[in-house]
């Protein structure tokens, strides 16, 4: 039977400060940060609050990820796991027990972006702490969900769980709005403990539900929005194009009173383990010259 609560060490363990999960571009990890709303606010200039020096993704944070196919949603999440174990292992200390796993992922993905690396072995360390579980229908996908408590007490070393996509096997019109809601229930109650039990950050992405029309947006397939599997503060990462068919993202932050916090569109683009802030390379690429 698995614990009913966590012990008073392990939780102030569990809230202690650790280095949040990166994407690889840096305004990008400012807007996940957990402070960056009171950031934004008028009066937090007036007090004595420093912001921290790395920003990203932090436990127990619930993330997800909205966009059109080929928008970047998976590369966002490829990005925020690779670099998170990437990090881990090259500063981390297997005997102090913090070095962090998460659950996803391929190999051939992040042979060019860590085969020079000073740290012997580097891909296949990182590699050994990716998790990757293939979900091929809803039933899987439900029954998966129902166990991942039981799972994380096998592999409580892992702090990020990605879920890609949440819409891939509830978009089926065969299914009804009550095996729909059932699943989102167990989707939601596994993760819930995950994150509150386990202190894992948690990122979904999701395919756009709707198309434009005429007549206005259409619902084309089942709707799965934030609410149906999280019921904590909500962070959201809208992926879309812009005319000029460079990338943007919007981050915006739904809480429980439904209040929406959205900041400036960003710019980005991919390249083989996830995002980057073109802007910025430019800027290096000058400076450098």
């Amino acid at each position: 039977d698995l614990k009913p609560s966590i012990s008073g060490l392990d939780l102030l363990n569990s809230i202690r400060r650790h280095p949040p999960f990166e994407t690889g571009h840096s305004r990008l990890d400012h807007c996940l940060w957990n402070g960056s709303i009171k950031q934004s606010s008028p009066s937090f200039a007036s007090t004595q609050a420093v912001p921290p020096k790395l920003f990203g993704l932090s436990r127990r944070q619930h993330l997800q990820i909205e966009g059109p196919p080929g928008a970047g949603k998976t590369k966002l999440a490829l990005g925020l796991a690779i670099r998170g174990r990437a990090a881990s292992v090259s500063y981390g200390d297997e005997r102090l027990d913090n070095v962090v796993e998460v659950l996803f992922i391929v190999r051939s993905l992040i042979q060019s972006e860590y085969s020079d690396s000073s740290v012997p072995n580097l891909i296949d360390k990182i590699l050994s702490g990716v998790h990757l579980v293939r979900i091929t229908s809803s039933a899987e996908l439900g029954f998966f969900f129902k166990n991942l408590p039981r799972w994380l007490e096998r592999n409580n070393k892992v702090k990020l769980i990605v879920l890609d996509s949440i819409t891939a096997h509830t978009r089926y019109v065969s299914m009804s709005i009550n095996d729909r809601s059932i699943i989102a229930s167990i989707v939601r109650d596994g993760l819930m403990i995950a994150s509150s039990r386990y202190s894992c950050a948690i990122v979904v992405t999701t395919q756009l539900t709707t198309k434009l029309s005429g007549r206005g947006a259409i619902l084309i397939t089942p709707d799965f929005q934030s609410n149906a599997w999280s019921t904590t503060k909500m962070w959201r990462t809208v992926l879309a194009y812009n005319q000029d068919g460079s990338r943007r993202a919007v981050v915006a932050v739904n809480d429980r009173s439904n209040q929406l916090f959205k900041f400036e569109p960003i710019t980005f683009e991919i390249d083989s383990i996830g995002i980057y802030d073109p802007e910025s390379l430019i800027q290096n690429t000058q400076n450098t010259n």
